[in-house]
């Protein structure tokens, strides 16, 4: 997790990241986002956001707050959400921050967790590092419509969104720009975000992913490897199949008395087991 990858187009000096995303795992991993970026903020001139995930824009805070003027490009969906993501994942780092103040008796926790948030040490830097995010969000950034190469000013290189049924707005960006060695051939990258799986008895694929469209011809191709070496049950690539699965727990559970705790912890993840 923590996805980024840095670009420089050396005969613009043009600079592109691509997703923005914090470290999620044990201690050990969470620890890399207390780390120096190994770029300087100061000289990117683009951040490309794939998709809303905490993993793909989680540190997008720590780029703002560290200097970070230039545009972000994402898709319309994508922005909707990454306002809720960013700014809830501020709320979780600014709580960590507080940890030690946890009382001793958990049964007073919502009531101490109401009055952290009315405490001035904790509200106010708090709401300065939410406004200057949203107001980053809405003066800087830019909705770029799928299947639509948008050129980058003063550059050569224009960028393609390509829908991916990952979750609401999800993306793979194509970059295209000019071959100096074979003047009549552009150069391109795909970066495939997270690609989603479709599935043709999925009842809400439509409303919350769409399908995945197809790349155009590239010449490299950078894909998303988190889960790279695991291989999906053949029951669970079936809509039908995986809510059986889950109607038999149910069922189980109720018959034998026992409370059923779902670890739900990613965005679409939720909404879809809710509807469920």
């Amino acid at each position: 997790t923590g996805s980024c990858s840095h670009l420089i187009h050396k005969e613009t000096d043009t600079q592109i990241l691509v997703d923005i995303g914090a470290y999620q795992g044990d201690r050990e991993t969470k620890r890399k986002n207390k780390e120096p970026f190994n770029f300087v903020v100061d000289d990117i001139d683009y951040l490309v956001v794939t998709h809303a995930h905490n993993d793909h824009v989680g540190a997008l805070d720590k780029l703002i707050s560290e200097g970070f003027v230039g545009t972000i490009l994402w898709s319309k969906d994508t922005q909707k959400l990454a306002k809720l993501m960013v700014v809830d994942a501020l709320k979780i780092k600014y709580n960590k921050k507080f940890d030690d103040e946890l009382p001793e008796d958990w049964d007073n926790l919502a009531d101490f967790m109401k009055e952290r948030y009315r405490k001035e040490n904790f509200k106010k830097p708090f709401t300065a590092a939410r406004e200057e995010i949203l107001e980053h969000i809405s003066t800087n950034s830019k909705e770029i419509n799928l299947r639509e190469p948008f050129p980058l000013p003063d550059t050569d290189i224009t960028v393609e969104f390509f829908n991916q049924s990952h979750i609401k707005g999800s993306t793979s960006v194509r970059f295209e720009w000019d071959n100096e060695i074979t003047a009549n051939e552009r150069c391109s990258i795909i970066f495939s975000g997270d690609v989603g799986v479709t599935f043709e008895d999925n009842p809400f694929a439509a409303d919350f992913n769409g399908v995945n469209d197809p790349w155009t011809k590239s010449n490299h191709i950078v894909i998303e490897s988190t889960y790279g070496d695991k291989t999906r049950e053949e029951k669970f690539k079936s809509e039908k199949n995986r809510l059986q699965d889950l109607r038999d727990i149910m069922i189980r559970a109720k018959s034998d008395k026992h409370l059923l705790i779902v670890p739900v912890f990613a965005l679409d993840r939720l909404q879809r087991v809710l509807l469920d």
